[in-house]
């Protein structure tokens, strides 16, 4: 039985949700883009893959409401994140991790996703 988040059903991802806010997970901090923002939207990650993945910012480098700085998504899942709080102007580093390469390198280290508030 496919779960009905599944990437290949995905049909109640939130309403309102704009394509460009929407980032799709394929591997460690590997994403699709790094999307720019305004205050009040939300980002949707989306994980494409058959694992677990964490999404954490920076305590300083937090640019969500309520100073939310880590986002969990089950595999084939996604999460949507609190309203951008963010300063106008700043970029945010993020990082997304798996927890079953704890300790190994998933590869060539190619920089940390972003999220920009305009």
């Amino acid at each position: 039985m496919v779960p009905p988040n599944h990437q290949q059903g995905l049909s109640n991802i939130p309403e309102g949700v704009e394509e460009r806010l929407q980032i799709h997970i394929s591997g460690e901090n590997s994403v699709s883009h790094s999307p720019e923002t305004t205050m009040g939207e939300r980002l949707l990650w989306i994980n494409k893959t058959d694992s677990k993945c964490t999404i954490n910012f920076d305590v300083d480098g937090c640019p969500f409401e309520g100073n939310t700085c880590k986002y969990v998504a089950a595999p084939h899942d996604f999460v949507l994140s609190q309203p951008v709080r963010g300063v106008a102007g700043r970029v945010y580093t993020y990082r997304v991790t798996f927890s079953f390469l704890k300790g190994r390198s998933g590869g060539p280290h190619l920089g940390n996703p972003q999220v920009i508030v305009k």
